[in-house]
Formats: C-alpha cells, sequence, structure tokens
C-alpha cells in the first residue's frame, strides 16, 4: 500500500495510476481510495479514468458528529466508494 500525506502525493499517485491504463488495459474497474481532504483534487486531476473513493463513511445517516463524513456528504461531491 502505498501512503498519500499530502495533496500532491495524492494526485500524483492518481495521475501515476491513471496513466497506465490504457486502451489495450483488460476491461477492469480500477478505485483509489485517499484521505477525505484528497478526494475532489484527485477525482480532478484523474477524470472518468478511475474512480476516486474515501478511506472510510460514519454509519451515522444524519446527526452532528465532530470530524466524522458520512456517505450522504461523500457522494454530494461523487464518492461513489468507500472502504469502510
Amino acid at each position: 500500500a502505498t501512503h498519500t500525506a499530502t495533496r500532491e502525493e495524492a494526485i500524483n499517485l492518481g495521475k501515476s495510476i491513471s496513466d497506465s491504463i490504457t486502451d489495450s488495459t483488460p476491461d477492469i474497474d480500477v478505485a483509489l481510495f485517499v484521505p477525505y481532504v484528497f478526494i475532489e483534487a484527485t477525482h480532478t486531476a484523474v477524470g472518468e479514468t478511475l474512480m476516486v473513493g474515501a478511506e472510510g463513511v460514519c454509519p451515522e445517516i444524519k446527526g452532528a458528529f465532530t470530524g466524522a463524513v458520512s456517505a450522504t456528504m461523500l457522494k454530494s461531491i461523487g464518492v461513489q466508494w468507500a472502504l469502510a
């Protein structure tokens, strides 16, 4: 596993993976899971070549949970996948 500690690292990792997906790549789905704060920047950098997901999601649907990110919040920025 590669750790992304900065926005630049997340973008570079995403671009590296995205660049390796070509017309000759088998018909597979590829996803990259990055820290919340890097999701939008990474998604912008890779476009639709691969899916960008969240590393985690809060199980609560509604309510105020300091620091937690809900599935509704993630969905609102186009995230469809989370690891946990």
